[in-house]
């Protein structure tokens, strides 16, 4: 291991710098990873930089993200957020450190995938449906029992997705993401 450890965090925006600087306190290095050219809208706005050692931005060529990300000798990569968890899991894996690894990825992410995971191992998970319009939202909630029903929430399957708007009127469809 390095004199100083350096861990590579996948989008580090927002509260996840406080991740960022815990590992600062310990004696790590840190290096910013970007998983997409662009800042997602959410997190657009001024980020300062100047805790990272490096920002390498990501832009979909996991051999070449992998190769700048190696040239640091990282003793982990890990995701700063729900965002980066896949590039995360990818790179992680690619480099041989310790991962989630890739194949169960998409269940880190994707709250539909997450829930009938869960469910399949034996843990206790909402019922879900999958759903792709209004028809589609109204005939499922008719078969779970409409409003007297237990709650039920409708969202995207990852944070970046939209699906509909749940407020005390019931669901208004707002087109899928």
């Amino acid at each position: 291991m390095p004199a100083t450890p350096l861990v590579c965090v996948v989008d580090s925006y927002g509260l996840s710098k406080t991740l960022v600087d815990a590992f600062l306190r310990h004696g790590a290095a840190v290096v910013r990873v970007q998983s997409t050219p662009e800042v997602p809208a959410a997190y657009r706005g001024p980020f300062d930089l100047s805790s990272y050692r490096d920002n390498i931005v990501h832009r979909g060529d996991l051999a070449a993200t992998a190769r700048a990300v190696a040239a640091h000798r990282p003793v982990a990569v890990l995701p700063g957020g729900e965002i980066g968890v896949e590039l995360a899991d990818a790179l992680s894996e690619l480099l041989g450190l310790p991962t989630n690894g890739t194949a169960l990825s998409a269940a880190r992410r994707d709250k539909y995938v997450m829930i009938e995971t869960v469910g399949r191992a034996g843990v206790a998970a909402a019922r879900q449906a999958l759903v792709t319009d209004e028809a589609a939202v109204r005939a499922w909630h008719g078969a779970v029992g409409g409003r007297g029903a237990r709650p039920w929430d409708v969202r995207g399957r990852s944070r970046a997705a939209r699906a509909a708007h749940v407020s005390r009127r019931g669901c208004q469809w707002c087109g899928v993401g």
